[in-house]
């Protein structure tokens, strides 16, 4: 009786049991109905976890607190609501993080070594750790780009290190003209450079105040180990075979120089040990003969460079002329090229004949008869140098220059190609020798562009290797007198083209010495040979 007793009273117990369970589970139920983001966390985060944590940036990264009885991670780009009890692994606290949607996030927490401070992965327990401190954000500076180079002048094929040197830590993209690589995120990078000319380097620093800039245009020089060069006056223009003035030839590696006359008017000048496999001839007429002179061709013979010259009287017939003749490689800072489609609309010169320290192959434009575009990529802004010009190949014709500009980064020559001996626009091959800078070598050249002006004046696109400014003045019609201060001496050749929107032509009178300057003579002439006042392009070069 009494076992039975006991056996309905515990009956009794579990039914009674059973019935609050329900009644809190009901409970439960009812609340999640009313906030489906109601928790019930058995533990929360310790208060020493809490508040917004910012990373060495300033900026907030972490937000970790409760709204009402929810807990949470905030953490861009949205909030881990945490429901579940922490766990500890060694002092550091597994906390499992549920979003609105997507995936759950595990975080590890721990107090770092710093008051005030905290440490937090997302990785594990033991890795991954990035410190965060709780004080305002930190006040992050804009930066202010600056940078150094170990040095400004190489030659090509060896590096630069660029130290930066900015304020204000941040990010960092480079720009390298010219070097390898081009570009760089590295705060301190090194760089190869292995075409010669000078370029431009660009850093831009990125911090969470802002971006600045920084670029040093032309801060990087590169020269040629060696450029192969040489010149001639070659002055007996009647002479079967001989060797040009040691006075006023030279000849980079150390080869003979010989003048071949092979019949009227036609020369083959010979660069011994020269040969090159790519490489540019300029010519200029010589003395008081009105005239036209004409690179035909140039080419190896063995180990040597032969280049082939024709000279014409006014009526572009073939005529004995004295000439100077200027030949180089690459290496220097400038460009050639040779036009050698002279009836193209637009073409790429001959690379086996072109040049651009700039790296870029020129390109030449032509819409009309006898008038071309050249365009020389990358060149830059600033000093706009010199250029020369010699028509080429077979047709009887001069070759002037109209006018030379900077659009851009590039520059533009517009060239002209007369008949020789009518004066008249016609179709002809030429070549073009553009020098920017008189880096490594001894020279200057200039613009002389008062044509009328008989006082002495200081000419445009002025550069001399020797202390002073280039000068010039009119002694006589068309007869011109220009002097290169403190570059006395023989050893150097002159090259000169006429400049203008007219069939005129140039000669070099002859050079001299004037205390320690150079004096010059320059003719020019009209398209019937008599002396007519004309705006050239003057340009000297001496042994190196």
């Amino acid at each position: 009786m009494k076992i039975l007793t006991l056996g309905v009273r515990l009956l009794a117990l579990v039914a009674m049991l059973i019935f609050i369970q329900s009644c809190d589970l009901e409970d439960l139920t009812d609340k999640d109905d009313d906030d489906d983001k109601e928790v019930f966390f058995v533990g929360s985060l310790p208060s020493k976890f809490t508040g917004g944590w910012y990373d060495d940036t300033g900026n907030l990264t972490f937000d970790i607190g409760s709204e009402d009885s929810e807990h949470y991670i905030g953490i861009s780009p949205g909030i881990y609501y945490v429901y579940d009890e922490y766990q500890i692994i060694d002092d550091v606290y597994k906390v499992i993080g549920t979003p609105d949607s997507g995936s759950d996030k595990t975080f590890y927490i721990k107090e770092s070594d710093t008051i005030g401070e905290i440490e937090i992965s997302q990785v594990s327990a033991t890795s991954g750790f990035a410190n965060y401190t709780d004080t305002a954000p930190v006040t992050v500076s804009a930066p202010v780009a600056n940078f150094s180079a170990s040095d400004q002048t190489i030659e090509e094929g060896e590096s630069v290190t660029f130290t930066n040197t900015s304020t204000g830590d941040g990010s960092y993209s480079w720009v390298f003209e010219g070097g390898s690589p081009s570009s760089s995120s590295s705060e301190n990078p090194t760089v190869t450079y292995n075409t010669p000319g000078k370029y431009d380097v660009k850093l831009t620093v990125t911090n969470s105040a802002g971006t600045d800039i920084e670029t040093k245009t032309d801060h990087i020089t590169v020269t040629a180990t060696s450029v192969m060069r040489g010149f001639a006056w070659c002055g007996s223009s009647t002479t079967a075979s001989y060797t040009p003035s040691t006075g006023y030839s030279y000849n980079s590696e150390g080869g003979a120089i010989t003048v071949t006359r092979s019949t009227t008017g036609s020369y083959a000048v010979k660069f011994g040990g020269m040969a090159m496999t790519n490489g540019h001839v300029q010519a200029a007429l010589y003395g008081g003969s009105e005239g036209a002179v004409r690179v035909l061709s140039w080419s190896n013979s063995g180990n040597d460079l032969v280049a082939n010259i024709r000279t014409f009287d006014k009526d572009a017939n073939l005529a004995d002329r004295a000439f100077n003749i200027y030949v180089t490689g690459t290496g220097f800072e400038g460009a050639y090229l040779y036009a050698d489609q002279e009836t193209a609309g637009s073409y790429t010169p001959n690379t086996a004949k072109s040049y651009n320290s700039s790296g870029s192959a020129p390109t030449i434009s032509s819409p009309s008869v006898g008038t071309y575009t050249v365009t020389i990529p990358g060149v830059g802004a600033g000093n706009l140098g010199n250029v020369q010009v010699t028509a080429a190949s077979t047709v009887s014709a001069i070759a002037k220059i109209k006018e030379w500009t900077i659009s851009g980064s590039d520059l533009k020559v517009e060239v002209r190609t007369y008949h020789s001996g009518t004066g008249a626009l016609k179709d002809a091959e030429f070549n073009l020798l553009y020098t920017k800078n008189l880096t490594d070598i001894k020279g200057g050249y200039c613009w002389a562009d008062l044509e009328s002006s008989t006082s002495t004046y200081t000419p445009f696109r002025n550069g001399n290797t020797g202390s002073g400014n280039i000068t010039s003045k009119k002694t006589s019609t068309g007869t011109y007198e220009v002097i290169v201060p403190n570059q006395a001496g023989s050893g150097n050749t002159i090259l000169t083209t006429t400049y203008g929107d007219n069939n005129y032509k140039a000669v070099v009178g002859g050079w001299s010495t004037q205390g320690s300057d150079l004096r010059v003579t320059v003719y020019t002439y009209n398209s019937s040979g008599v002396a007519t006042d004309a705006e050239f392009s003057f340009f000297t070069i001496y042994k190196d």
